[in-house]
This record gives structure tokens, C-alpha cells and sequence, in this order.
């Protein structure tokens, strides 16, 4: 069967949203996590933990679906300074979209964070949560901002 368009034209290729597709999932190492309590993100999505490097360049973060989340989903790992501005960040959505996971399934999410050039000295935090890629509405949390706040990092000038 030849794919052709609405005038009977031949095209080269046709692209089917058929759903997810996954394949068998090993268990998950997470040894290394710092563990969190009460994150939970929608009523669908729980941060079960985190691991940031030690150079606070990258920050891996453990996922479980707690319900199934109606649409594909994008993380934000912010780093903010005592004023809330942001200093870094690491937007990613996760390698299996979000509107596929099912109640029980656990995701790790990986996040490159960028800097400036030379981060200024001083004391951040690091929060994350979930927003749709579309409107930029944020998944509901029991915070004001949506957001829960994962670790706290130092640095110190050169």
C-alpha cells in the first residue's frame, strides 16, 4: 500500500499516532536517591527522590505515576537565588511521555541544568514540578507556586 494524499498524489512517508510504545522496563537503581515525602504533582504524578551531582550540574529525578496523567507533560528544574530570580535551569519532558504512564509506574527523569557563564557566589535552591508544553499550565501541588524545592546548593567564587 502506497501512502498518497488527499488528491491521490504518492508521499514519501506517513506518520500514525499509534500510542506508547515501551519495552520491558529493568528495575530502577535508585539506591543513590535522596528520598521526599508529599511531592505530588496533579493527583497523577509523586517525586519519590532525587540526585544532583556533585558539581550541580545535573539532577536526576524519581518519578511515580500515582493516577494517569491526561496529557504529555514537561519537567522544570529551576536553581533560584534568595530573591526567586533564576540562576539555572533544566527544562525536559521525560523520554516516555507523561499522557502514557499508568498508576504504579516509575520514571527517572534526567536534567542537564544550565548556568551562566560563572554562577554567581551565593546560596540557591532547586525546585521542579510539571507544566504542559503547550499553555504553560503548571500541575496542581498543595504549594503557592507549584513547585516543590529539592535541594539547596553553594557556590562560592573563584
Amino acid at each position: 500500500i502506497l501512502p498518497v494524499d488527499a488528491e491521490d498524489v504518492p508521499i514519501d512517508s506517513v506518520m500514525l499516532n499509534v500510542g506508547g510504545v515501551a519495552g520491558e522496563v529493568s528495575e530502577l537503581d535508585t539506591g543513590e536517591f535522596t528520598l521526599v515525602d508529599n511531592a505530588h504533582f496533579g493527583g497523577v504524578i509523586q517525586l519519590k527522590g532525587y540526585q544532583l551531582s556533585e558539581d550541580n550540574q545535573t539532577l536526576w529525578l524519581w518519578w511515580q505515576a500515582t493516577g494517569t496523567p491526561d496529557d504529555h507533560y514537561t519537567v522544570f528544574v529551576q536553581v533560584l537565588d534568595e530573591e526567586n530570580n533564576i540562576i539555572g535551569q533544566g527544562d525536559a519532558p521525560p523520554n516516555f511521555p507523561t499522557g502514557y504512564w499508568r498508576n504504579g509506574e516509575q520514571y527517572i527523569t534526567q536534567h542537564a541544568i544550565q548556568y551562566p557563564e560563572t554562577p554567581p557566589s551565593g546560596d540557591y535552591r532547586i525546585i521542579t514540578g510539571w507544566y504542559h508544553p503547550i499553555d504553560w499550565r503548571r500541575l496542581s501541588t498543595d504549594t503557592p507556586d507549584a513547585a516543590y524545592e529539592v535541594a539547596h546548593i553553594t557556590f562560592s567564587g573563584s
